[in-house]
């Protein structure tokens, strides 16, 4: 193996490493125990709700045509991301990539970049 390769890795840069590693850890651990417990919180939907009605969409559909109830609904979804059961999932999705992203930085920072045969060399007086 080429010994640009095998370079030992600086003590900062394993300090560094074990402190995305713990943070990754922190995220996710907290970001699935908040969407456990605003899951277990969160308010059964109103099923009588009148904005699901076959007549709230036949008025919003005769009022703005179908771009209009298709931006109702994009809003609504929307809305709906920011409290109860919807709020759930989108902690537990944003902890996971949270923590897989600092996992991913962790785990580059082991692996050098390899350069390719016609990749430019850098300057200076140390060989690459």
């Amino acid at each position: 193996m080429n010994d640009t390769l095998k370079r030992e890795q600086p003590e900062g840069d394993r300090a560094l490493q074990a402190r995305l590693h713990l943070v990754g850890v922190a995220i996710l651990v907290v970001g699935l125990l908040a969407s456990v417990i605003v899951d277990a919180k969160a308010p059964p939907p109103d099923e009588g709700a009148y904005s699901d009605s076959r007549r709230y969409e036949y008025e919003m559909e005769q009022i703005g045509g179908k771009s209009n109830l298709l931006a109702a609904e994009i809003r609504e979804w929307f809305g709906g991301l920011w409290h109860g059961k919807g709020l759930a999932r989108l902690l537990a999705c944003v902890s996971v990539g949270g923590s897989f992203g600092c996992f991913y930085l962790a785990y580059r920072m082991n692996h050098p970049v390899r350069r390719t045969p016609d990749a430019p060399r850098p300057r200076g007086g140390g060989q690459a």
